[in-house]
């Protein structure tokens, strides 16, 4: 920033005037025509105007006595200063031009003087103004539905930046060739994704001293909803069910018509390219070659059901970095008919050549693809391994994780369901009848985390000379003592779980996170 290049001062020394909020801003400087946007951003200093001046005028005499590039133009009574000088045309990386100004006890910063100037007439007009972003029809529901009271909030109009996408991708790509059905095409690929009926997304964060809020919201209205907003789940039931134990680090549940979602999924994709269609036919033929009656659609899809859970077990924090990348989740998908999801799952997985692994834990047979070992006669690690459950088809990348959650939680463990503050944390962000909701106890992936660093000293060390010799990635972090990290117990203290939910409306999809203050810190 010219700012800070120029004169070696920062940005900060006029934000810390903020008495009032602070508000950043992308504004469209000509609305109907080519996207052309510009940076913005205002801050009120309220009760500290007289220190804004006196900071501004600091600015200026800085500039005049190191003989630095700028200009100082009064428009309508107001002082404009302007920083740096214009870009060249087609110079990238150039600082260019930084415009600032106060009026009355705000400072505004940005790089298109026009826009600052309109910003000034508004702030000056008052009420005579006319409406603005507050009237707008997609704000200002928002505004009394989500903003009212949130500590930060953040709006993006989403139907400019689509169309911007469009136009950028189209003149840069290609022209399509009516000959070649497979092309691209943006506007089609946009369409066929359901990005045209995206019109905004709303970001607010509250806090309070039992917990902290964070909700997205997308403006997608129901009769121009398609592409991937087609694709959410539906209404019901997303609680843990009663064998999932309250010692899991993670847990997720999706309610979706999965056959539905396969037919959404697989159309959209054909939308975009028939390629897709094409490839999914090729490969369903290559799989009757050596299973003649195997059928995809009937024998697959049509035996899903309308239930996807993810269960993940604390993370192991064993010595080697790879146990701490190494995911022990696992996948249970619903099914009336789970043998014959299962069976055919086996002849999708069949299909390279290579027959499965199988091993009996608590009368359950699993079936393991590929991993090390897997030749050797050893058991299984990687890979893919499948058992029925009976209710669902459970998938995992982790042998031991899956025969571990088919031996079943100890009997004096508790459900996740009955996990105490779990209920009051999933009406804040919904309730569990929403149709997707999620578990994250931050507590124990962090102790993994925090046990593999500790176990592993020299790993930013080590990281740090991944360039090879004589280089660096990114900053130097070698200051960082790992060993000296203290033992968990000392700082579990500063960690609780958080909680998701999605929920449909007509008017669009809302995403809900909550923090519940760690008990620890809660002030009695």
């Amino acid at each position: 920033m010219p700012l800070e290049k120029e004169l070696g001062s920062t940005l900060a020394e006029y934000t810390d005037l903020a008495q009032g909020q602070i508000t950043l801003a992308l504004l469209d400087s000509a609305p109907g025509a080519a996207f052309d946007p510009h940076g913005l951003l205002l801050v009120d200093a309220g009760g500290k105007a007289d220190a804004l001046a006196k900071q501004i005028a600091a600015t200026k005499a800085k500039l005049a006595e190191k003989a630095k590039p700028h200009k100082i133009q009064t428009r309508e009574g107001v002082e404009f200063l302007t920083i740096g000088q214009k870009k060249a045309a087609g110079k990238a990386g150039a600082a260019g031009e930084v415009h600032l100004c106060q009026a009355g006890s705000l400072l505004l910063v940005g790089d298109h003087l026009p826009t600052l100037e309109k910003m000034v007439a508004r702030q000056k007009a008052g009420a005579a103004a006319g409406a603005g972003v507050g009237e707008n029809l997609r704000f200002a529901p928002r505004q009394a539905a989500q903003f009212a009271d949130a500590l930060c909030y953040g709006w993006v109009d989403c139907e400019p930046l689509v169309r911007a996408l469009v136009e950028a991708l189209s003149k840069n790509l290609p022209p399509p060739s009516p000959e070649n059905p497979m092309a691209i095409q943006p506007a089609k690929i946009v369409h066929a994704l359901g990005l045209n009926g995206l019109k905004a997304i709303s970001l607010s964060v509250r806090t309070s001293p039992e917990g902290g809020l964070v909700e997205i919201f997308l403006d997608v209205p129901a009769d121009g909803r398609r592409g991937l907003f087609n694709l959410a789940g539906a209404q019901g039931d997303a609680s843990p069910p009663a064998f999932v134990g309250a010692n899991v680090s993670k847990f997720g549940r999706w309610r979706q018509d999965l056959p539905r979602f396969w037919n959404n999924l697989t159309g959209m994709a054909n939308e975009i390219s028939p390629l897709v269609g094409t490839m999914i036919g090729f490969f369903e033929t290559s799989v009757r070659e050596k299973n003649p009656g195997f059928n995809l659609q009937t024998q697959l899809i049509a035996n899903l059901g309308d239930d996807v859970v993810l269960i993940e077990q604390t993370p192991r924090g064993g010595s080697k970095l790879e146990d701490l990348l190494t995911s022990n989740a696992i996948f249970l998908v619903g099914s009336a008919k789970p043998e014959a999801v299962l069976q055919a799952a086996r002849v999708l997985m069949g299909a390279s050549g290579q027959a499965p692994q199988t091993s009996e834990v608590e009368g359950r047979t699993i079936h393991s693809f590929g991993g090390t070992g897997a030749e050797a006669g050893d058991k299984p690690q990687g890979g893919i391994h499948l058992v029925s459950t009976g209710s669902h088809l459970a998938i995992a990348t982790d042998l031991a994780a899956l025969q571990t959650y088919l031996k079943g939680p100890k009997e004096a463990s508790k459900a996740l369901k009955d996990l105490p503050g779990l209920a009051e944390a999933a009406q804040k962000v919904g309730g569990m009848n929403t149709g997707s909701f999620g578990y994250e106890n931050q507590r124990e992936v962090v102790r993994g985390l925090w046990q593999t660093l500790q176990k592993n000293p020299d790993l930013i060390k080590n990281f740090s000379g991944l360039g090879g010799a004589g280089k660096k990635v990114g900053a130097d972090l070698a200051w960082i003592d790992l060993a000296a990290l203290p033992p968990f117990e000392k700082v579990d203290r500063y960690f609780h779980f958080w909680v998701y939910a999605v929920k449909t409306s007509p008017e669009g999809f809302q995403i809900r996170y909550y923090g519940p203050t760690p008990p620890a810190l809660l002030k009695k």
